[in-house]
């Protein structure tokens, strides 16, 4: 999966005339929760960032679970395209292997899920979410759902993704956003801009 990501972050511009979707806390069922215990005190650094169980990843069953370990809330989206089901919460740390002084000196927490469809590895849809702004890489300005957002497209690669792949970025109440799917018969730009438009923060 992270293979692939690295040749999709480009940014964009088209406006998108689409009626809003309900945001809500609701999505599919998630898996049974992990042997992480709720109660348990999460470690800050001397940034105050959340210190991972891991130097660099660690991953999650659940919203909440992420929430915790990531310091800030984890947004989910209120609805999913037909056939697609979202797989663990990864949280990253940008930087985590680079010497203290080469580090962010930002919250650098990203967390990532990925939905796939039917268990097709080569079917998915990326969504990613930090609290520091971030680019999906170029491309051209657009809208989802009323809010400034970027869209890029980018062409299939039969070396590295064997699908056209379309990629979003936008902000909501200072948490950054970016969602990328392969588009195939399984998915179109509307089933894209309708799962983006579903998220929101409370």
């Amino acid at each position: 999966m992270r293979r692939y990501l690295s040749s999709l972050l480009a940014i964009g511009a088209l406006l998108i005339a689409m009626m809003p979707v309900a945001c809500n806390t609701q999505t599919q069922a998630t898996a049974p929760a992990s042997s992480l215990n709720p109660t348990t005190p999460v470690m800050t650094s001397p940034t105050g960032e959340p210190v991972l169980p891991s130097k660099m990843m660690a991953a999650f069953d659940s919203a909440e679970q992420a929430s915790e370990i990531a310091g800030f809330k984890v947004a989910e989206p209120s609805y999913v395209p037909e056939g697609y089901s979202g797989g663990k919460f990864t949280i990253t740390r940008l930087g985590a292997g680079l010497p203290e002084e080469m580090k962010p000196k930002f919250n650098s927490t990203q967390v990532q899920r990925a939905y796939h469809y039917q268990n097709d590895q080569d079917t998915m849809i990326l969504l990613v979410q930090m609290v520091h702004r971030f680019s999906v890489g170029g491309g051209e300005p657009t809208e989802i759902c009323g809010r400034p957002a970027e869209r890029a497209f980018t062409p299939a690669d039969p070396q590295r993704v064997p699908h056209d792949s379309l990629t979003f970025g936008w902000e909501i109440d200072g948490n950054y956003f970016s969602l990328t799917g392969w588009l195939n018969e399984t998915l179109d730009e509307a089933a894209l801009v309708k799962m983006a438009c579903s998220i929101c923060i409370d």
